[in-house]
């Protein structure tokens, strides 16, 4: 990459930058001069405004207020009526209660503000009280009134007053009062108290209004606002209301705005309340800021046109220099295909002239980089150029089409980009890399498989320069490697399919002799009975019966199951046992199977249900190799050790110990002109629908799978041998340990059964009731979700079947565990494909248990469901 340098500002640069100084010095000096000076001037005129407004609320409160109250309530106290009530008799004293019930009426229509009246004697007891609306009727005991007690204490004719107090109306109101003394003993006879209603006052400071703005806010003496603006954006004066109490006007000059306060007081020594005026900065200075953003347009439009002129100054000083400067850039790229045409003279047409000069012998002399980086581009594969950094430099269009960037998204990133981050690592480690499989990533994020080489890139003078990274896409190898795998899954099934269809009628033969055994057992049962004799023995054999019935059954149903892929350590002997017990109940009697297996072998690292397949692939071979239906088939299995040479002609095995499956039988054996053909696909000596070809072609798959090898040696006159190699691992696993017979473990609890089978509810609910449980039986699912919902506790324990007609039995423990989420549940089921061991505990299924179950093993299932 061509090394970029910085050059400074250029000319038109410079002088954008000396018009812009100059210009935008000038502008700030003036604004900030003519703000100055009019802030100065607004601050004067508020401070005005305010101590003027302030005044004039002080004004009315005292006039219409303070000298008003103070007034009337000394005519009042001053009244004969009031002596006339203090001084009268019990008889008389109605009378003039009366009257001077009228007299306060007369006040409270004299003076709209006073909202209610009251007389109270020198017991705290109310004796007359008047309102807006007429007479009070229900006297009440001001006694214990801290107001009250200040009126008492207080000297004869004095004021006193409460605080403000909202009434029903939430408007604010005051009480005042006046200490009256009684004529006849000179002493305290009692007081006028006036509630006073503040509405109108409030009411009136709303309507000051400075720069078109209500400012005024009104506390009470202990912070609580009374009123305040209705705009929200006014300058909220409480920091600033917890001063001392003053007569006199405050102004507090803040950085936020203006802020004024003034105490309102009836009595001197008692402020009412307080009155704020607050203005906000952006109120008082809003005419400013309106001239501030009209010079701002004038200033924005006066820069758009200096930038325009200096543009065009600056273009036609600096145009023949700029197109000078890209020439010159041209030629650094050897884009010698043009020549530089411009117009100037004196030193820059002398600079001209010799560029074109020195470019046409550049031409002549230089391979073209364009033509080289066609050739780049048109690459198929992929090609990315690294620098010693890991930071792609170059890369072709496959790459781009591939991955879904763009160039400019690509070049100067780290390699990371489209790899794992340690892969430039291992890159510059081997300098070389010949064909290994890597991966790619799209923009998208979807992962390419990639075959990758790298090499190192030097200069002529042999200094390292680049890596050059060539990658093959094998999404289509990888694809058709799948679809591959999936075909060979999908044809070993198919041979099962056709074994179990080979083998069926022997299955057939060992499941009658089965039943046949069953029902005599149960006949003699049936006749000791009859006689009182006890049928212990031929129940046991009833039970016989039924557990090789479900070993048959369970024994197809393994080797028909599709491939599940859990490779592991095994040994193999148990399953090789497992596969002769079911060839022996498939094929006729008059086949002899010899065995000769080695327990004490090594494991192997396979799929258990593929070395079942094997065995049954190639006893099966070996039946129908006997077609007169007689013979022997020997099965050996040991474990030896092969060296090199017996490996030889072998490549992909390695010498060691191994373990041998031998199968060997007595039939006409098989022509050595096909012996090499018999593995392939489809290959088959059987006539036409009597066989797939795939039996031993699946048979040799699965063993190259596993490392191994399969080897085969046939005579006409002794039978065919087929010998498998499977590798030996250090690993080992010994045959599961079978529990012994322990007694039957019981309970008292209460179970619900669910079966759509009469025969295997009731079979399971005598079973139960034997074992001491309390049992409900139920034969479908919608009907035991509705005994649950009915009675949630009557059970402790669930045990259902799978498949039932209306609701299978998953969906029944969905709804019960919605129901009844703790409850435990137990799930039998006799074969079902969606449901497993796993899935069922993902469902919240504590046990799941495959039918038939046994006695024992259904007893202890329970007990140790319930513990848990």
């Amino acid at each position: 990459m061509l090394e970029t340098k910085k050059y400074g500002l250029s000319i038109s640069h410079r002088l954008l930058i000396a018009f812009l100084s100059i210009f935008i010095i000038g502008c700030s000096a003036l604004t900030i001069t003519y703000y100055l000076f009019s802030r100065n001037s607004i601050s004067r005129y508020a401070n005005e405004a305010v101590i003027r407004e302030l005044e004039s609320i002080n004004d009315t409160f005292r006039n219409t207020i303070q000298k008003t109250l103070i007034r009337e309530l000394r005519l009042l106290s001053a009244n004969p009526l009031l002596d006339e009530f203090l001084i009268s008799s019990e008889s008389t004293r109605d009378i003039n209660a009366r009257a001077l019930e009228r007299l306060f009426l007369q006040e409270i229509k004299y003076v709209k503000e006073i909202e209610k009246i009251r007389f109270v004697d020198s017991r705290g007891m109310e004796r007359v009280a008047v309102s807006k609306q007429g007479r009070i009727r229900e006297y009440r005991s001001l006694r214990e009134e801290p107001f009250f007690l200040e009126i008492e204490a207080s000297p004869p004719g004095s004021i006193t007053q409460t605080n403000l107090f909202p009434d029903s109306n939430d408007n604010k109101l005051f009480s005042i009062a006046i200490h009256k003394t009684d004529p006849d003993i000179g002493e305290f006879g009692g007081a006028i108290i006036v509630d006073y209603n503040l509405a109108e006052f409030f009411a009136f400071a709303k309507k000051i209004m400075i720069f078109e703005e209500n400012p005024v806010w009104i506390f009470s003496p202990s912070g609580l606002v009374l009123t305040k603006p209705s705009n929200p954006l006014q300058l909220d004066p409480r920091p600033f209301t917890n001063h001392a109490s003053s007569k006199n006007i405050t102004i507090y000059g803040l950085h936020g705005g203006l802020v004024a306060t003034s105490d309102l007081a009836i009595i001197n020594d008692s402020p009412l309340m307080q009155v704020c005026i607050s203005i906000p900065e952006k109120l008082l200075y809003q005419d400013i800021q309106q001239v501030l953003r009209f010079l701002a347009i004038v200033f924005a439009v006066s820069l758009f046109l200096l930038v325009i002129a200096v543009f065009f100054v600056s273009r036609y000083l600096s145009s023949p220099l700029i197109m000078l400067a890209n020439a010159v850039q041209k030629l650094a790229k050897e884009s010698f295909s043009k020549k530089i045409d411009i117009h100037a003279t004196g030193e820059v047409g002398f600079l001209v002239d010799s560029f074109n000069n020195m470019a046409n012998d550049l031409r002549k002399t230089t391979v073209s980089k364009e033509y080289v980086d066609r050739i780049f581009q048109a690459m198929t594969n992929s090609l990315i150029v690294l620098d010693s950094e890991g930071f792609i430099e170059s890369v072709n269009s496959a790459t781009l089409s591939l991955l879904g960037y763009e160039t400019n998204e690509l070049i100067g990133q780290p390699f990371s980009i489209i790899t794992t981050g340690t892969f430039f690592t291992e890159i510059h480690k081997l300098a070389t890399i010949n064909k290994q499989e890597t991966s790619y990533f799209a923009k998208n994020g979807h992962e390419f498989p990639m075959l990758f080489s790298s090499s190192k890139m030097y200069t002529n003078q042999g200094q390292f320069q680049a890596f050059v990274c060539q990658a093959i896409d094998l999404s289509d190898k990888k694809q058709a490697e799948q679809e591959k795998k999936l075909l060979e899954v999908q044809l070993r099934q198919s041979h099962k399919m056709e074994a179990i269809g080979t083998l069926a009628g022997g299955i057939a033969h060992d499941f009658n002799n089965i039943l046949m055994g069953i029902i005599g057992y149960a006949e003699l049962a049936e006749l000791s009975n009859v006689q009182g004799k006890p049928a212990v023995e031929e129940i046991r054999g009833i039970i016989k019966g039924g557990m090789r019935a479900r070993d048959l059954v369970q024994q197809i149903l393994s080797f028909s199951r599709k491939d599940e892929h859990k490779v592991g350590p095994l040994i193999p002997s148990p399953i090789v046992k497992e596969a002769l017990k079911l060839l022996r109940s498939t094929i006729p009697s008059s086949i002899e199977i010899r065995e000769e297996i080695d327990s004490e072998i090594g494991a192997v690292l396979a799929d258990p249900m593929k070395i079942h397949q094997v065995v049954m692939n190639l006893c099966t071979n070996a039946v129908q190799a006997m077609e007169t239906g007689k013979g022997t088939i020997t099965i050996i299995l040991r474990q030896l050790e092969l060296n090199e040479e017996e490996l030889l002609g072998e490549p992909d095995a390695q010498p060691g110990l191994y373990v041998e499956l031998s199968v060997n039988d007595t039939g006409k054996g098989i022509d050595p002109a096909i012996q090499e053909r018999i593995f392939d696909p489809f290959f088959t000596t059987k006539n036409v629908g009597s066989g797939t070809g795939m039996g031993l072609a699946v048979v040799h798959g699965i063993v190259k799978e596993y490392g191994g090898l399969i080897r085969i040696t046939s005579n006409p006159e002794t039978g065919t041998s087929f010998h498998v190699y499977i590798p030996v691992i250090d690993d080992e696993e010994g045959p599961p340990v079978e529990d012994t017979k322990t007694d039957l473990p019981g309970g008292s609890e209460r179970i619900l059964i669910v079966d759509d089978e009469m025969i295997v509810l009731e079979i399971m609910q005598k079973r139960l009731e034997y074992l001491g449980y309390e049992v409900t039986a139920c034969n479908n699912g919608l009907d035991a979700v509705r005994m649950l919902e009915e009675k949630p506790n009557a059970f402790d324990l669930i045990i259902t079947d799978q498949t039932m007609p209306h609701m299978l039995g998953t969906e029944m423990v969905s709804k019960m565990l919605t129901i009844r989420p703790e409850i435990p549940v137990i799930l039998c089921s006799g074969y079902s494909t969606s449901v497993s061991e796993e899935t069922s505990k993902n469902l919240g299924i504590k046990l799941y248990l495959q039918k038939p179950v046994e006695f024992e093993v259904l007893s202890k299932s329970i007990r140790s469901v319930l513990h848990s």
